[in-house]
């Protein structure tokens, strides 16, 4: 146990001085001053006491209280910490005006309570609207491409009408001339086999001496004559023949005519054409089921942006408010913070040299100013004298550090934070006294920082 003594004035150019040397001489100082022309951070080697020499009564709590009489192992202490916690802000996601209803600073929410409704007046859906245009635009366009595919299959229909008519027609004028040469192909075949006849009777009465040799030469020539004509029509026929069956798998062939006639060409064009409609049909129709789909898109997005009631995310105590019914807000906007009273915690500043004999998961005892009840608190985490810490999210502001000191966290006991009513204790001052794992060798005492 260190040996205690009071130091008046401890908080000024000698009286600082005299504490640093009684510390390295194995006293515990502790400083007692007003700071009226000292300053608190000149109190490095003990703890400070606030308090004038002439008040005689706070003179005597002093020198007779906690300080004179400290166990061996709570040799380290620091005062004036702060109870903390976290905060949680809630900010508009829409633009519009906060209506009635907004809780007050101080009052205890619960998870999912309604905080606030906005409203929004002041939509812009003119990209609504635009969607809506181009899809009558569209929907009118395929409306026509439908009305211009109804014509043309209705001209298919026609040509198709006009080409089967001109089929069978050309094929009965071309079913009567291959009639017309099958007929004179037996014609010829007659005349070719009297011709022939006629030959052989000649030479018969030549040889016999009856004719002369030149009736027989005359015979044969018309013999020759008759088979040429046969081989003519012959040839007729099966030209006739060809043209049928090109006839039949719609060819036309002939003197005067194309291989496919003109209604067959029309059609060929009308069916092109309705491919090309079918397809721009298909272009539309895509694009118009894409805007309903953004139409609605749109519609959910300005049916939550017309207003938006915001839940509370945790249970606590609303620690700011930053509007009132009928304040204007944007996206972004900050509208209150809530205090998480589910984790409190303390905040405490010591010299560096006790990071090897503070360490997390250490007890520590916590007494709030004000209050003679004990807290037990709990080493949370221990944080070197560089560190950076993250205060945009706590409920009480953390002054800087001084050089070469550490921050240590300590959690406190869940039923602190259970009166609401005041602001779960956060912000109250504290004392804290450190259960030291290295009771025979003496500590530096370091000013608790918030």
């Amino acid at each position: 146990m260190l040996p205690t003594i009071l130091v008046t004035g401890g908080a000024g150019y000698i009286g600082s001085h005299t504490c640093k040397a009684l510390s390295e001489a194995g006293w515990l100082p502790v400083a007692y001053d007003d700071l009226s022309n000292g300053h608190d951070w000149a109190v490095r080697w003990g703890p400070l006491e606030l308090g004038d020499i002439r008040n005689t009564d706070r003179l005597v709590e002093v020198s007779l209280g906690a300080w004179l009489v400290v166990p061996p192992l709570l040799n380290t202490i620091s005062i004036d910490a702060v109870v903390n916690a976290r905060i949680v802000a809630l900010r508009s996601p829409i633009e519009g005006k906060v209506e009635q209803g907004v809780a007050p600073v101080g009052a205890e929410v619960i998870a999912g309570q309604k905080m606030v409704t906005i409203l929004n007046d002041r939509q812009d859906s003119s990209f609504s609207g635009e969607l809506k245009t181009e899809r009558e635009s569209l929907t009118r366009r395929i409306s026509a491409l439908d009305e211009q595919s109804s014509a043309l299959n209705a001209m298919l229909v026609d040509l198709d009408a006009r080409a089967v008519a001109y089929r069978n027609s050309t094929r009965i004028r071309t079913s009567g001339r291959l009639n017309e040469a099958e007929a004179g192909l037996k014609g010829a075949q007659a005349q070719a086999e009297e011709a022939a006849s006629r030959v052989r009777r000649h030479r018969m009465l030549a040889e016999k001496g009856f004719i002369a040799t030149a009736r027989v030469e005359e015979s044969e020539a018309a013999h020759r004559l008759a088979a040429a004509e046969v081989d003519r029509h012959k040839s007729e026929v099966a030209r006739m023949r060809d043209e049928l069956r090109s006839i039949d798998g719609n060819v036309f062939l002939g003197d005067g005519q194309n291989d496919v006639p003109y209604s067959r060409q029309r059609m060929d064009e009308v069916r092109l054409r309705l491919q090309e409609i079918a397809a721009r049909r298909d272009e539309y129709f895509t694009r118009v089921e894409a805007i309903d789909s953004q139409i609605t898109v749109e519609a959910d997005r300005l049916r939550y942006q017309a207003s938006f009631t915001q839940p509370s995310p945790i249970s606590g105590v609303i620690w700011r408010s930053f509007v009132t019914p009928g304040t204007d807000v944007v996206i972004g906007t900050e509208l209150m913070e809530i205090l998480d009273c589910s984790n409190l915690f303390l905040d405490v500043s010591l010299a560096e040299r006790h990071f090897d004999t503070i360490r997390p998961g250490s007890a520590a005892e916590v007494r709030l100013i004000g209050s003679d009840k004990l807290i037990e608190g709990v080493v949370k985490s221990v944080r070197g004298s560089a560190s950076v810490s993250d205060d945009r999210h706590l409920a009480a502001r953390l002054p800087s550090r001084k050089d070469r000191e550490l921050q240590v966290i300590i959690a406190l006991p869940k039923n602190i934070g259970s009166d609401a009513a005041n602001f779960c204790q956060v912000g109250r001052s504290a004392k804290v006294v450190f259960q030291s794992r290295q009771a025979d060798k003496p500590q530096e005492i370091a000013h608790v920082t918030r």
